[in-house]
């Protein structure tokens, strides 16, 4: 045991010795060793000027197809708008306006996109519809549309009413707009059938209906399904073309397309 200890001090103190005389620890060595000069990294490939002209020329044709684009979509958003101040003016003269828009719901109800519209404040509109258009009973109520934020002041509303699923009790404003003779719009118990629009669910026709608020007393729109008596909603714009030359309907908004009778 002694002659073990004695090895394991021996070789300690050898390996403390050649530690201490490494050159490595040295100060004066060290400070003499001369210095590295940093060099630029290279990691990227060198490109020519061709290359470059390239690049900038698919920049420059992909920037000028997005404003070709830009271009494209604010001429269609003025045809809008023109289009539905013609259905405006159309509506505002007593005018019956049948609406083929998007898909088709799917449903007991048409929500706006395969509707007839007509303004409730129009002279005879119950009797047009009835007569001319639906070839139905008097008694049936017809329903109107109104956009989702002015609800409140007119009807008491729920969230049933944006499928037309519930009557709303109207309120003394509402009374008021719709008690004119021949008018049943609003039943003599203040009841309307209902249906509100959002902008996010139908923007077109939310913002007709905000149009015909700016003109008329309120923005409201008689709102019945596109179809003729004992026939399902139109599908197809071969259907929506029938059934407006086929019956007493004034004018047909198809995409963006407009058709009057003259």
């Amino acid at each position: 045991m002694k002659k073990l200890a004695a090895l394991t001090l021996s070789l300690f103190l050898t390996s403390g010795t050649a530690f201490a005389d490494s050159p490595k620890d040295t100060p004066k060595e060290a400070d003499a060793q001369p210095a590295k000069t940093a060099t630029a990294a290279k990691a990227a490939p060198t490109k020519s000027n061709a290359e470059i002209s390239a690049e900038m020329e698919e920049l420059r044709q992909a920037l000028q197809a997005q404003q070709e684009q830009l271009q494209l979509l604010k001429e269609e958003l003025a045809k809008r708008d023109r289009q539905i101040e013609e259905a405006v003016h159309l509506l505002n003269a007593g005018k019956i306006v049948a609406w083929f828009q998007g898909a088709a719901e799917f449903g007991p109800r048409a929500l706006g996109h395969r509707s007839i519209f007509a303004s409730p404040w129009a002279e005879y509109v119950q009797e047009n519809l009835n007569d001319f258009v639906k070839h139905r009973e008097s008694f049936r109520p017809f329903a109107l549309a109104i956009p989702e934020e002015d609800c409140a002041e007119y009807f008491g509303c729920s969230a049933n009413t944006r499928f037309m699923t519930t009557m709303a009790r109207a309120t003394e404003k509402a009374r008021k707009l719709f008690e004119g003779p021949g008018s049943s719009f609003v039943s003599k118990e203040g009841l309307a059938r209902l249906q509100t629009v959002s902008q996010q669910n139908n923007p077109l026709l939310w913002k007709l209906l905000k149009r015909i608020g700016e003109k008329g007393p309120a923005p409201m729109l008689v709102n019945t399904s596109f179809n003729l008596f004992g026939e399902p909603l139109v599908i197809t714009p071969r259907d929506a073309l029938r059934s407006y030359y086929c019956s007493g309907v004034d004018a047909l908004v198809a995409g963006s397309f407009l058709l009057t009778k003259r």
